[in-house]
């Protein structure tokens, strides 16, 4: 599971905290319990601690995060059309300040995009080094800055950012104007924290899986192939996506056109 996996659990778990009167926790199997940074300092999730205190709890598998996954193979996902639940921060005050503190430092104004995707991603979430330098090369105005980690690459005449972990990195898209993304675990943080995003979906997986209705959720690929290896038919589907797209609703999203 990744953070985006995690931040659909606590989505599920605020509806379900409302039926139980107990504290939550994720099952990985028999001897092991599922904890995320992303369940800091969430009233509705039981922690290691009070598992291992005896706490009286309500356990949920780890898939509560994966509903949109049907089955899967070395090379490919097959997908169901279940949609996410918005998952849900519970910040600290250091992290709301760093937010906050970081936010008129790069100009609340800012446009966060992160070109790079983590390591295990597939490559059909990939939509190519180039097109993003393109598309800040054809917004000039726009206050682009790129949100990182110290070992990632980054895009050349923009600020960057580097928040020391993923809920910093939350608390910081909370304070600036809106995003452009790839699908994955920073645009579930954008819905986490009620911000708007460009997500750049492609044919991989679809927003009927994975996206949110306060997004502009950019999907080309007909039916999600759900492919681990590189395929033609994602590939012909990134290629549809064009910098002047994205350039396009990032200009109708920062005039409050959408």
């Amino acid at each position: 599971m990744g953070l985006g996996d995690d931040l659909m659990v606590t989505g599920e778990v605020k509806i379900l905290a409302k039926t139980i009167n107990r504290k939550i926790a994720v099952k990985m199997d028999k001897n092991r319990q599922r904890w995320s940074e992303v369940f800091f300092n969430n009233p509705n999730m039981a922690t290691i601690e009070e598992v291992k205190r005896g706490a009286l709890v309500h356990w949920i598998g780890a898939n509560a995060g994966r509903r949109y996954r049907a089955s899967e193979t070395k090379e490919k996902r097959t997908w169901t059309n279940v949609g996410p639940s918005v998952g849900e921060f519970f910040f600290t005050d250091e992290e709301i300040k760093y937010g906050i503190d970081n936010a008129v430092k790069i100009g609340r104004d800012a446009v966060i995009i992160e070109p790079n995707l983590k390591q295990i991603a597939t490559v059909n979430k990939d939509w190519g080094w180039p097109n993003w330098e393109k598309l800040v090369s054809l917004a000039p105005d726009v206050n682009w800055v790129q949100i990182s980690k110290p070992e990632y690459k980054k895009i050349k005449g923009i600020n960057v950012i580097q928040p020391p972990s993923f809920r910093h990195a939350a608390s910081l898209i909370s304070n600036i104007a809106l995003c452009v993304l790839p699908e994955g675990g920073l645009h579930h943080a954008a819905a986490a924290v009620n911000k708007k995003a460009v997500v750049i979906f492609g044919g991989y997986i679809s927003p009927v899986q994975t996206g949110y209705p306060i997004h502009v959720n950019i999907f080309t690929g007909g039916t999600p192939c759900g492919m681990k290896i590189k395929c033609s038919h994602c590939t012909a589907a990134m290629n549809r996506i064009t910098p002047e797209i994205i350039r396009d609703w990032v200009y109708a999203l920062k005039a409050g056109k959408v």
